[in-house]
Parts: C-alpha cells; sequence; structure tokens
C-alpha cells in the first residue's frame, strides 16, 4: 500500500541522518573538550555539536512510529487469488454416503459396488448397476425387508444414473441372508407412500432370501 511505502522511504533515509548527526554530535562533544582542556576557541565544535544534535533530533522524530491500532501492512500486497472450488463427489462417494446414512443404529454398511451398465438397453449410456453390503442386526423379515426397501428408495431419489439397485443384507457373522433386486422402471412406477414392505418381495424385480426369511 501507499502508506506503507512511503513511511518506509521515511524510514529509510531518517536512520543514516540520524546515526550520521549522532557520530557528529559525539566528535563535536570530544572537540569540545579537547578544545576546553587546551584551551582554544569552541565556536566551532560547539557550533558542530548544536548542528549535529538539532539535525539528529528532526531525523530522531521523523521515524514512523507504529499505531498499535492499525493492523500491520505486509511488504508485499496480497494477490486476490480466487480459491480452487471443492471437489465434486464421485458417484462412488455419494452412493456410500447415501447407503450408509439409510441404516438404523447398529447396522453397519460392508461396501458399495459400482458397476457401468453394459446389458443390451442400457451399454454406452452410463448407466450403473449398485450393489450394497450390509450387516443388520434385526433377522426379522419385514425388518430386514424395510431397510433393504429403504436404501433402495433413497438410492433412485439420488438422482443418478441407475438402472438397477441389488442389497445384500447380511447378519453380524457376515453370511449373506437376503437379496433383493429392483430395477429403474420398477422403481419409478411403485408409489413408495404407500409400500408395505412386510409384502415388499412383492414389488421387487428379484427377490432371494434364507429360509427363515421367505415367509
Amino acid at each position: 500500500p501507499a502508506l506503507y511505502q512511503d513511511s518506509r522511504e521515511v524510514f529509510t533515509m531518517a536512520i543514516p541522518v540520524f546515526l550520521l548527526c549522532f557520530a557528529g554530535l559525539v566528535a563535536g562533544l570530544v572537540w569540545l573538550t579537547v578544545c576546553a582542556l587546551r584551551k582554544r576557541p569552541k565556536k566551532r565544535a560547539g557550533i558542530l555539536s548544536v548542528a549535529c544534535f538539532v539535525v539528529g533530533f528532526a531525523a530522531l522524530l521523523a521515524i514512523p512510529v507504529p499505531d498499535k491500532n492499525q493492523p500491520v501492512e505486509t511488504a508485499q500486497e496480497e494477490t486476490n487469488v480466487p480459491a480452487a472450488p471443492a471437489a465434486e463427489k464421485t458417484p462412488q462417494e455419494q452412493l456410500e454416503e447415501i447407503c450408509r446414512a439409510s441404516l438404523s443404529s447398529g447396522d453397519e454398511l460392508v461396501r458399495v459396488e459400482v458397476n457401468e451398465d453394459m446389458g443390451k438397453e442400457n451399454a454406452g449410456q452410463g448407466k450403473l448397476i449398485v450393489l450394497p453390503y450390509f450387516k443388520s442386526q434385526s433377522g426379522f423379515r419385514s425388518a430386514e425387508l424395510m431397510k433393504a426397501g429403504k436404501m433402495i428408495q433413497a438410492i433412485y431419489a439420488s438422482g443418478l444414473p441407475v438402472s438397477e439397485v441389488t442389497t445384500f443384507t447380511q447378519d453380524m457373522s457376515g453370511q449373506t441372508i437376503m437379496k433383493c433386486t429392483m430395477d429403474a422402471k420398477r422403481a419409478a412406477a411403485l408409489d413408495w407412500d404407500s409400500v408395505n414392505y412386510k409384502n415388499f418381495d412383492k414389488d421387487l424385480s428379484k427377490f432371494w432370501a434364507v429360509q427363515s426369511l421367505r415367509k
């Protein structure tokens, strides 16, 4: 800033003048002492001493004193560099967050596999097949169907180009106990507000469960 630059110039000029006058004042005082001891005229020595004192005192007053109430200026001007935009999350990262948020307390998201749909209808269109694996503590048919249904609903509600979802429900030992598959067409046609999760297996494209969870 201009104010900082002006202060810096004054400081650069005043310090050498002050030091030079201080040296001259010392020399003048020494000269005065010598003249007094030898009983010689002291006029020139006195003039030198007074002149150095006056000029040095003026240079000392000219040195700028920092104002404690003012922010300290930096020697270089700050450049206004725009902050880099935050990197967008990948579909993989978004889907992991969605699946984790849809789980109940005590359940655990194991992993989420995301693959490109290479089927005849969707090949080359960027459609995704999502395979979430999660561990559930409940072990009851209606509860497991509800958890799978809520997760499938959240995935399709995200707006990501998902063509099919298959959830893999595991018990706490890691054994798969239920698989629920729903394609995008069924998800779009389903009235999610009126879903009966006790019979959610009838809304699915494919359903598999261990014997104890089939009925």
